[in-house]
């Protein structure tokens, strides 16, 4: 009896103290990318088409609140919180900047609005511009394109 109570605090005791270290631990997101080949064309085919879905929420979002969302959760209803863009951005597999005004949109229509985090194996990533513009950028060209401010 005393050998099984014995086991039991112990086992209590390992496990409170690894919980209490994973809370130090920040993780880092998810990466997405990487892919290369035929699995990259159909991973960029389904980026495209998100990023091009979060365009048209944002600028209904635009148009309906006078100023873009301040974050996820108010852009999500435009985009009708479908859970593959969900996903994306929560995960930070894909970057979306928030609280740009239509305003500043069309003054820099060249901005990026949203891209992917991590560039693919070429380095290649597919970004969003204000103007509603998609298309993939190598790690050069993404460092020298404006972000929307």
């Amino acid at each position: 009896m005393r050998i099984g109570v014995s086991l039991i605090l112990v086992a209590i005791f390992l496990t409170s103290t690894s919980l209490g270290q994973d809370k130090d631990k920040k993780e880092d997101p998810p990466k997405k990318g990487g892919t290369g080949g035929i699995a990259r064309v159909f991973e960029r085919t389904e980026v495209q088409n998100n990023l091009k879905q979060l365009q048209i929420a944002y600028s209904l979002c635009v148009e309906d609140l006078k100023n873009g969302p301040a974050k996820q959760e108010e852009l999500a209803k435009y985009y009708e919180n479908n859970n593959e863009i969900n996903e994306m951005l929560k995960s930070k597999w894909v970057t979306m900047i928030y609280g740009i005004s239509g305003r500043k949109m069309r003054a820099e229509p060249t901005a990026l609005l949203a891209y992917e985090t991590n560039a693919d194996r070429t380095g290649q990533r597919v970004v969003l511009r204000c103007n509603g513009g998609i298309e993939s950028l190598n790690e050069e060209e993404f460092k020298k394109a404006p972000k929307a401010k």
